[in-house]
């Protein structure tokens, strides 16, 4: 819709909540997708270098989460939509985004490149969140008729 695309190309505020509907989460999209990024360049180098020698243990704080902790479950797809799809240029770059960021949070995949580094004591809770995350990508990706 309208007011996503200028949210997501970092445009006009939102527009406010319908009656009965949480407030929206006071959240700057276009710097939360640069920290992002930023994680996911973090957790990438140690994982390409692997060869290397041991890692260290990749605890819940170290994975590049594209929501923010706590945020409303009611919040959650569309806040995640807006993150992911920050600065998107039009449908063929919405496509590449999705299929990029499915693919990164796919949780075989997921687990296959990372869950041997993960804290054991944290292993569960974060690949059950990366389930989540997944899932709510799923629903992104079929909105979008992608």
């Amino acid at each position: 819709d309208e007011a996503w695309r200028r949210r997501a190309a970092g445009g006009a505020l939102p527009e406010p909540p319908k009656p009965g509907m949480p407030p929206p989460v006071d959240l700057d999209i276009g710097q939360y997708r640069q920290q992002y990024d930023l994680k996911w360049q973090a957790l990438e180098l140690p994982a390409a270098a692997a060869a290397a020698g041991p890692l260290p243990a990749i605890a819940w704080s170290d994975v590049p989460w594209p929501l923010p902790e706590g945020l409303p479950s009611s919040q959650q797809l569309q806040v995640l939509r807006d993150v992911l799809l920050h600065g998107v240029s039009g449908p063929a770059d919405i496509k590449r985004r999705l299929r990029a960021e499915i693919m990164r949070w796919h949780p075989d995949k997921f687990g296959a490149r990372y869950g041997g580094l993960l804290q054991a004591e944290e292993r569960e809770r974060v690949l059950s969140r990366v389930q989540e995350v997944s899932q709510l990508l799923t629903q992104i990706m079929a909105a979008a008729g992608q």
